[in-house]
């Protein structure tokens, strides 16, 4: 999903298959059980789904709570509780048959109730992770038993419904969160309150350790798994989950990182798959207008509301070098275009790439009246005030530390000064989300099969406390035009909005690209079998019949 910082951030994650007597690694058991590990660099620092926002969560996520669809392979969704869905003539009502058979973790049925609960819960309480989903929806109605009946405000694209509306809105029991307040929904909540009706339940969570998952009675008659659980394990580094890679304690390895891509390619029985690409890193430049308002010196600093100062910059960031330095030879150097290119038509082409050129940068600044006053090697503004922008990165990501050192190097030579420094990722958040207390950061998004949640981070509705905007940019225009390719009536009418969409992004810049990229998957065939096309969703090798399929060998 994508979700908040969701889909934000890529982290590295690893599954394994092992034999494990559970008394070993987590604590007491009855029994000796076959467990999957799944690690990951990614912190879970909580296990509820309107909170929690990493990669790790969400493959979870996946496991424990159903959805109307689920993803299925070339971007496309599939049924999953639903299993027939009627539009009306008007397009404002959408008719979904549900399941019978589906059931919650502690035994009660799942039922049209819970499924219209679930979104009206979501709409009436506003639950700022998932409104995004619901926005178009009215209200949910129950039918019978097993039908609802989703009321809309306008007509909406039916493609855009089944891979947001119906594919990321988590079934809730009625019986329970009915009972739990939009504050508490947005809280900590114990265990037994997240109960979901997928085939695994959350049976123990110790948050930036481990999730243990437990194959739930149902799921055991539905998909017959050849393990009993699986323990979601975060590691600290990449480097830790490398070394268990190679001793063979890892088996399965959906998020490789790409530096390490070459050894493990040479290593024997192992099969390397790339996933296209649907992420990208991005320089974030402060847009956040209060911030601006406030007349403060620093964080931001004035001279980036300066569209020529923006040029300037991006002139003096080397795409391609960039894209090497993140991500070796398993990247895409950065274009134009905001969407990454595993989003195909969606990408606008025609806009020009303005690539790397120290001298145009030059011109640029000087042409914009920025002079060194004081002869120090750094351009000052009309005021007085130096060219000394703070650059902060999120401490994980070393490869961006990397790239911000480079591009520091650069911009030295048109007469800009940047001053890298590296912290949590969380609080770097904090600096910019909503407070606008920050000059400019490195950070990646990631997105699905459709491209609305990308688009989304940049719309004023989500330049708010608790929304996505990293960069607070607001567009009217861009505002409108986001709301249109949702109503879109043909494909070929929705690419030319976003399309419009990305042109108003390239004109304003809050964000410079420099790279796209995607998951790198791999599986040592001499220790685990699995169906590896079922990998071949956006969720990679996340992928919940993937995961079900795997079986250990000895």
């Amino acid at each position: 999903m994508s979700a908040k910082k969701t889909i934000k951030q890529k982290f590295n994650v690893i599954i394994s298959i092992l034999f494990l007597v559970t008394t070993t690694i987590f604590g007491s058991a009855a029994f000796a059980k076959t467990v999957i590990t799944i690690g990951t660099t990614s912190a879970t620092k909580s296990s509820n789904p309107f909170v929690e926002y990493s990669v790790a969560y969400y493959g979870a996520f996946r496991m424990t709570y159903d959805t109307l669809q689920i993803p299925a392979s070339d971007g496309k969704t599939a049924n999953s509780i639903a299993v027939d869905t009627k539009r009306s003539t008007d397009g404002l009502t959408y008719t979904v048959k549900i399941r019978k058979d589906a059931m919650f973790q502690d035994g009660k049925p799942l039922t049209a109730e819970d499924v219209a609960f679930s979104y009206n819960y979501i709409i009436t309480n506003e639950i700022g992770t998932y409104t995004q989903y619901t926005a178009p929806v009215k209200v949910v109605k129950v039918i019978d038993a097993y039908t609802v009946a989703f009321k809309l405000k306008e007509a909406i694209n039916s493609g855009w419904l089944d891979q947001n509306t119906f594919l990321w809105v988590p079934m809730l029991p009625k019986h329970i969160w009915s009972k739990i307040s939009k504050k508490d929904a947005l809280g900590k909540l114990s265990v037994d309150k997240l109960i979901g009706s997928g085939p695994f339940y959350l049976s123990e969570f110790e948050a930036d350790h481990f999730m243990r998952l437990t194959v739930t009675e149902s799921g055991r008659r539905l998909f017959n798994p050849a393990f009993d659980e699986v323990i979601i394990k975060q590691y600290a580094n990449d480097s830790a989950m490398l070394q268990d890679f190679k001793v063979g304690n890892i088996h399965i390895v959906p998020g490789l990182p790409e530096k390490s891509v070459p050894m493990i390619k040479n290593m024997k029985d192992v099969v390397v798959k790339m996933f296209p690409a649907y992420w990208f890193d991005e320089v974030i430049i402060n847009s956040w207008k209060h911030a601006y308002k406030e007349n403060r010196k620093k964080h931001p600093h004035p001279a980036l509301k300066d569209l020529e100062i923006r040029k300037a910059l991006d002139w003096t960031l080397n795409e391609k070098l960039a894209a090497k330095v993140a991500h070796g030879n398993y990247s895409i150097p950065g274009a134009a275009h905001m969407l990454p290119t595993g989003y195909g038509k969606y990408c606008n082409t025609d806009l020009p790439l303005r690539g790397y050129d120290i001298e145009k940068a030059k011109k640029i600044l000087a042409a914009a009246g920025y002079k060194d006053t004081d002869d120090d090697g750094i351009l000052e503004t009309k005021d007085g005030l130096a060219l000394d922008f703070d650059v902060w990165i999120p401490s994980s990501k070393t490869h961006e530390v990397d790239v911000a050192t480079i591009w520091a190097r650069e911009a030295k030579k048109v007469g800009i000064k940047m001053n890298i420094s590296a912290m949590d990722g969380d609080t770097l958040w904090a600096k910019m989300s909503p407070s606008g207390g920050y000059d400019i950061a490195l950070w990646n998004w990631g997105g699905y099969a459709d491209p609305d949640y990308l688009l989304s981070v940049l719309t004023s509705a989500n330049a708010v406390d608790g929304g996505w905007s990293d960069s607070g940019f607001q567009n009217p225009e861009f505002d409108k035009l986001y709301k249109q390719q949702r109503v879109a009536k043909t494909l070929e009418d929705r690419y030319k909005i976003v399309w419009k969409m990305q042109e108003i992004l390239y004109n304003e810049m809050p964000y410079l690209v420099f790279n796209y990229w995607g998951d790198i998957g791999a599986i040592n065939t001499a220790r685990a079998s699995g169906n590896i096309a079922l990998s071949e969703t956006n969720d990679g090798m996340w992928t919940r019949d993937f995961v079900l399929s795997l079986k250990p060998l000895k």
